[in-house]
């Protein structure tokens, strides 16, 4: 769950699929991929980040009391965790700003965390899901491109609240209220803290 929906139902992304990875674009304010990784951790899942901004994560970790096993973080370049599965999934996020890595097997999520979304469709590449703030249209265009979105979804997807994110996937779009708890926020804090 990364969210709520207007109504205050929970607004979800398929990250962990029993028969495949997942790839994922997330873009936007340096805390999205962060408060991503919180979420995915509190539901059991390990994140490694590969990363040139490692204390600001080291931060996160110390601040949300995640041993380095469950949130590893790491230099671009090491090789991505292996293990994953539906039990215990891994999730990777990228915020070097590379294009989204390749596919994991079973129980593996890719997530790609640049600041703006490409404003070509070729660049989101083969990816199940883009998260974003506002974004600009030309960037809204090739998402719904991507995604085949038209009408009321690519409208929605041009009007996002400040305090939330939409969630594009095949077909759709759902807008979700970010509402980060005293603990994620102290978190999120924490690792954007400057020294």
């Amino acid at each position: 769950v990364i969210g709520t929906d207007p109504g205050g139902g929970p607004v979800t992304i398929p990250v962990f699929r029993a028969a495949r990875g997942t790839r994922v674009c997330i873009a936007g304010h340096p805390a999205l991929p962060r408060l991503l990784a919180l979420r995915s951790l509190s539901a059991g899942a390990r994140v490694q980040v590969v990363t040139t901004r490692s204390a600001e994560w080291q931060r996160l970790r110390r601040a949300a009391g995640f041993p380095a096993d469950r949130l590893a973080v790491v230099r671009p370049g090491t090789p991505p965790p292996t293990g994953g599965s539906r039990v215990s999934p891994w999730m990777v996020i990228d915020d070097t700003g590379s294009p989204p890595a390749a596919r994991g097997g079973r129980g593996h999520a890719t997530v790609a965390a640049p600041e703006e979304i490409p404003a070509a469709a070729a660049a989101l590449g083969d990816v199940d899901a883009v998260l974003f703030q506002r974004a600009a249209p030309a960037a809204v265009a090739a998402v719904a491109a991507v995604f085949g979105l038209t009408g009321a979804s690519s409208q929605a997807a041009l009007t996002v609240p400040a305090d939330a994110l939409a969630v594009a996937l095949p077909g759709s779009v759902s807008i979700a209220r970010l509402s980060p708890d005293k603990a994620e926020r102290f978190a999120l804090a924490e690792s954007l803290r400057k020294g």
